[in-house]
């Protein structure tokens, strides 16, 4: 029973990461990230938290870039780029890191942003905000773990 709800937990915690910033992130920045973001004692869907603690968080994937990457500086600037977007939601600025130029002397074009930013000028709580695309897989996380707790 117990084991049914963790999973279920799991499931839906590492779901919450997927978005238009991370379905954009490189290849191989995307094996990096997680391990990056988990080194910080943030989870994956606490924005916030990675916005905060940016700089162990590009140290680290910067690390792993290097040698996960083919070409670490355009990944970082790739990286980098869709990080500011995120984080300026919460009026948090990120250093673009690395070159837009690939290995082999074109311009690497960062993608856009899939919808527009609004800057935030609250103060920070401990809520977040899930899309309409989680929000069904965390209410059937949430129907799941319900299941898991009833007793015949």
């Amino acid at each position: 029973m117990y084991l049914l709800t963790i999973l279920s937990l799991l499931f839906v915690s590492a779901l919450a990461q997927v978005g238009p910033q991370a379905q954009q992130l490189p290849a191989c920045i995307k094996t990096c990230d997680p391990p990056a973001i988990a080194s910080v004692n943030c989870t994956n869907a606490d924005q916030y938290c990675h916005c905060v603690r940016q700089t162990e968080i590009i140290s680290n994937i910067s690390a792993c870039a290097d040698g996960e990457c083919m070409n670490p500086s355009a990944s970082l600037y790739t990286f980098t780029t869709l990080f500011g977007d995120v984080c300026s939601k919460f009026n948090i600025s990120v250093p673009v890191v690395g070159s837009n130029s690939s290995a082999n002397g074109t311009t690497v074009t960062p993608p856009s942003p899939s919808g527009s930013i609004v800057p935030y000028t609250g103060s920070a709580t401990s809520t977040f905000t899930i899309g309409s695309g989680s929000l069904s897989i965390f209410l059937l996380g949430a129907f799941i773990t319900a299941l898991s707790s009833i007793t015949i």
